[in-house]
């Protein structure tokens, strides 16, 4: 995945930047940074304003529909969960549909034991948009999604709250286990020392990337980023 002399806007600054395959990036940065546009713009929901973004040399906006959906899953506040079974809700998009077996034990993987007890099994209903779902639940019903759907490119954007305590175990998991290359927009420093690299955001632009100890170690903007909960 790269971005080649990239700008999120007009009048934004370009950058460069690329992910290895099977790379683990955490994206950091203020609330407006740029972040969530940048994973919009790696899965194919949005063009640069300027340069270029390329998934093994080809724009994720021209690939095809069901090709870009067998490449790449994205976890997010907005990530659709339709009316129906629970079943449905964990295998969403994914063909082919997983055995019961695979969906059972990787709910249960992510923490949705009690979940799948509440609703009855896989058959127990979920409302749109997972209304009837608790946050913690929703979260950990994409994550297992998105470990079900195996994909070399996995876009995450937790920067709303998505994650609860359990939630947080349920991605360490996702991340352990898969062998995607990993785009995770986070503001939990844990979290993001946990991963190969930062990507540092500010006004619409990358101002630093490399490993976490050399973006978020010493002095400058990107370190006080997190102090305000450390101090906490």
């Amino acid at each position: 995945l790269s971005f080649e002399h990239a700008a999120l806007t007009e009048a934004g600054r370009r950058f460069d930047a690329r992910a290895e395959p099977g790379q683990h990036i955490a994206l950091v940065g203020a609330s407006g940074a740029g972040k969530t546009t940048l994973l919009n713009l790696a899965a194919g929901l949005d063009r640069p304003a300027r340069g270029r973004v390329r998934i093994d040399g080809i724009a994720p906006t021209d690939l095809p529909l069901a090709h870009r959906r067998r490449m790449l899953a994205y976890v997010g506040p907005q990530s659709p969960i339709l009316a129906g079974s629970l079943r449905r809700a964990l295998s969403l998009g994914l063909t082919p549909r997983p055995t019961d077996e695979r969906l059972l034990t990787v709910g249960r993987d992510f923490g949705l034991g009690r979940t799948i007890a509440r609703l009855g099994g896989l058959d127990g209903r979920v409302a749109e948009n997972g209304r009837d779902l608790s946050s913690g639940e929703r979260s950990r019903l994409l994550l297992a999604r998105a470990t079900l759907a195996a994909p070399r490119l996995l876009l995450i954007d937790a920067s709303e709250g998505l994650l609860d305590p359990a939630g947080r175990q349920a991605l360490r998991r996702l991340l352990r286990d898969t062998d995607a290359t990993v785009l995770l927009v986070t503001q939990d420093e844990d979290v993001a020392r946990e991963m190969d690299a930062v990507w540092f955001m500010r006004g619409g632009r990358m101002v630093a990337a490399g490993p976490p100890t050399v973006v978020l170690d010493g002095e400058g903007a990107r370190t006080r980023f997190f102090s305000p909960r450390q101090a906490a």
